[in-house]
């Protein structure tokens, strides 16, 4: 990596920590004037410790936000939704596939869940060891191991702050065909800056696996004795957040199915930071993460296209699970969702009678071809700035016979 991007990797955590550390200072501020409200009426103690809401003790240090993990897994795991949505994980005939706008929203559910669960690797290692009947879910050990990345953050709280900026993430659902446009071209050399994102939090759900490791190359370490063993990865969603100033957080799931029988399966959350200025491809080259950064790169500038429609809408979610909320005396989600396709088909030549068609320097061409595909970096003379978009595939020479191509799609 260059020596710009790691003085920018330094800023990013530098001004992550200080945004920890204001939020801390502000919700120590907030629970004293609380407190002092509640000296003066016990009853409002009891009151705001049932509702939480805005009158509710926030949560401060790793025990408390321990608890308050427990209690969002419970009320979780009661939604109408989950439950809809893991019985379609695991009786649709189609398993463990993403199809139906609400399957996204049920998946980000799950993921906010999932962050409930989260271990450190020596606290999935112990619970393994206990006989602990689960699925181990890790946190990126860069955050918490001694001198950690963000020292100030414990699991805990960082379990507690992801799970909420999950669930505020706009949602949005990649079917196989509109994620596979998204990353087939390569993508440009430019410089990472705050417009590459339409809001400020998201959550991508795929229609299957991505980033498909299938290959022994994927090696983890087994939780019962420290074995490197090979296993299949693939990753089911990507949650991406602005952090103020500093730049993006990917936060994203390596699901490890091991290639050897007799070891347990592992889910880890990894956490990528993306600073502001940061360059592609260089500043990324060794990144573990270096093909879901660029694909995530892509994906961003595909879905602000205008051949692209990412718009979110207000989606009521299907009338038998309406019923089921209803029957639990619930209030149904209203949710906006988008779920990503082409507004149109690809432009498809017409034929032109006797038409010659030229270049810029006079010279006539025989045949017509496709242009493929491609991303851009293009300065915008009206907003002073330059913006990542996607070109769409197009035709050259229209009304002239097709060039026939040989594309290598071996990738």
């Amino acid at each position: 990596m260059s020596q710009d991007y790691d003085r920018n990797a330094e800023d990013f955590f530098r001004k992550l920590n200080r945004q920890v550390r204001e939020d801390h200072a502000g919700i120590r501020d907030r629970n004293a004037k609380r407190e002092a409200v509640w000296r003066q009426s016990p009853a409002m103690r009891m009151a705001s410790n049932l509702l939480q809401g805005p009158f509710g003790h926030e949560p401060v240090g790793e025990e408390e936000h321990a608890v308050m993990l427990l209690r969002a897994r419970e009320a979780y795991m009661r939604e109408p939704l989950v439950r809809r949505y893991m019985n379609h994980l695991e009786h649709s005939h189609r398993p463990h596939s993403n199809t139906e706008w609400w399957h996204a929203l049920g998946h980000q559910y799950i993921v906010a869940a999932q962050f409930t669960q989260a271990n450190t690797f020596d606290e999935a290692v112990r619970n393994y060891q206990s006989q602990t009947p689960s699925i181990p879910i890790m946190l990126d050990g860069r955050l918490f191991r001694p001198g950690g990345l963000v020292p100030e953050i414990g699991p805990r709280e960082f379990s507690y702050e992801w799970m909420g900026r999950v669930m505020r993430s706009m949602t949005y659902l990649w079917h196989q065909n509109t994620y596979d446009a998204a990353v087939a071209a390569p993508l440009v050399p430019h410089v990472f800056q705050p417009n590459a994102l339409p809001f400020d939090d998201l959550f991508f759900s795929f229609e299957n696996a991505a980033f498909v490791s299938p290959t022994d190359s994927a090696m983890a370490t087994d939780l019962d004795g420290g074995t490197l063993i090979p296993t299949i990865s693939e990753t089911w969603w990507i949650q991406i957040s602005r952090l103020a100033d500093a730049g993006v957080a990917l936060v994203f799931d390596r699901y490890l199915v091991p290639r050897v029988s007799d070891y347990v399966h592992q889910s880890h959350i990894m956490f990528e930071p993306i600073p502001y200025g940061a360059r592609w491809p260089e500043d990324f080259e060794g990144y573990d993460s270096h093909v879901i950064v660029g694909a995530v790169l892509r994906m961003l500038a595909f879905m602000q296209a205008p051949f692209v429609d990412a718009t979110t809408s207000a989606r009521e979610l299907p009338r038998d699970i309406r019923k089921e909320y209803k029957r639990e005396g619930k209030q149904a989600p209203l949710k906006e969702v988008s779920v990503i396709t082409l507004r149109a088909r690809l432009y498809e030549p017409t034929f032109v009678p006797n038409g010659e068609v030229t270049n810029g320097s006079g010279r006539v061409y025989q045949h017509s071809w496709w242009v493929n595909g491609h991303y851009r970096w293009q300065w915008f003379p009206s907003t002073k700035e330059h913006k990542l978009i996607a070109i769409a595939p197009y035709m050259k020479q229209v009304g002239k016979p097709l060039l026939p191509q040989i594309r290598d799609v071996s990738r």
